[in-house]
């Protein structure tokens, strides 16, 4: 099994009047936001891509299960342009086996019909994907 890495770069977010530290996801040095614009294009060009980074801090809550959204199917990873969980979200369910955490059905529940297979499951070791979540705290 091959194990991706995850990083996060600290970013300043401006939506909706309102202004707040955000957390840019990094798998294998490669943002998750152009993955999914990537992914999105063939279905609409105007809206692929439209969404927020996450709040750094809500983005831990949910990685850590200190906290459940039950507006979305899993954990929120980059939100809508309004800032509202709920609105448009881009989930992934979280799961563990063994000395693997695996990021896997990746979805926007309001797109059903958006194919996002083409980012699969995703493998990260537990030790190190624990280390990069701690990191969210100090941002």
């Amino acid at each position: 099994m091959k194990y991706s890495a995850l990083s996060f770069e600290k970013v300043k977010v401006h939506s909706t009047g309102q202004t707040y530290v955000g957390a840019k996801i990094l798998i294998d040095d490669k943002s998750l936001l152009d993955m999914v614009t990537t992914i999105e294009k063939p279905y609409d060009k105007k809206i692929a891509g439209n969404y927020e980074f996450q709040s750094a801090e809500w983005l831990y809550k949910q990685l850590v299960g200190e906290c459940v959204n039950d507006e979305v199917d899993g954990v929120a990873l980059l939100t809508c342009t309004c800032g509202y969980d709920g609105c448009w979200s881009f989930c992934v369910i979280v799961s563990e086996e063994n000395d693997a955490v695996i990021w896997r059905d990746f979805h926007n529940g309001h797109r059903e019909d958006w194919d996002y297979s083409a980012l699969g499951e995703i493998y990260f070791e537990k030790t190190l994907y624990n280390i990069e979540i701690e990191k969210l705290k100090t941002f």
